[in-house]
């Protein structure tokens, strides 16, 4: 069982038998962040601060362009995660940039990826180096969804299916990869 982040900050659960087009739904209802939007619009909206070492009312929203390196990126990066249960906040970018890179290793030529990545994972070392480690050495024993067509193929698939073609499917047992200690994956870092 993972989680989805609503947009009240409440959790949702995801169960190994729901599909992704099923948790693509869930995950459109609740954040905002839309397959659509991210596929489609010229303009992006980035929210900055409001959580984390800034208060709330810090929080700005910003535009950004759209371009292709982040729409190719975009929807696999969502999907990770749910699939390994960090949540869509300051930290969770962090430990999911950790983990996305030690997974996949090689983004080509894809710069909006690579920056995105490694800023992530430096504000991670900055602010929860040990989580941020950890979050590379289980990214290590697992694949990304990056070379994966986003298609009707891959929205037909459970959860559970996908985390074991990823060898990540000790998320549903609750556990961690060979080695490694369940250190609050599903917790929900600020």
């Amino acid at each position: 069982m993972s989680i989805v982040p609503r947009s009240d900050g409440s959790l949702i659960p995801v169960a190994p038998d729901m599909t992704l087009r099923e948790l693509r739904r869930l995950w459109d209802e609740h954040t905002g962040l839309t397959s659509e939007i991210n596929q489609n619009a010229k303009i992006v909206w980035y929210r900055y601060g409001g959580g984390g070492i800034l208060p709330k009312w810090a929080a700005i929203t910003l535009p950004g362009p759209n371009f292709k390196g982040r729409r190719v990126w975009v929807d696999q990066h969502d999907f990770h995660h749910v699939l390994t249960g960090y949540p869509v906040n300051w930290g969770g970018e962090a430990l999911i940039c950790a983990w996305e890179l030690a997974a996949y290793g090689n983004l080509g030529w894809n710069f909006y990826a690579w920056w995105c990545l490694l800023h992530g994972i430096l504000w991670g070392l900055l602010t929860r180096p040990r989580e941020t480690i950890l979050a590379w050495k289980r990214g290590r024993h697992g694949k990304t969804l990056f070379d994966t067509p986003y298609d009707d193929a891959l929205l037909d698939k459970t959860v559970g299916q996908v985390r074991r073609e990823l060898g990540i499917d000790w998320m549903d047992q609750g556990g961690a990869p060979p080695g490694l200690q369940p250190a609050g994956m599903a917790a929900n870092p600020q």
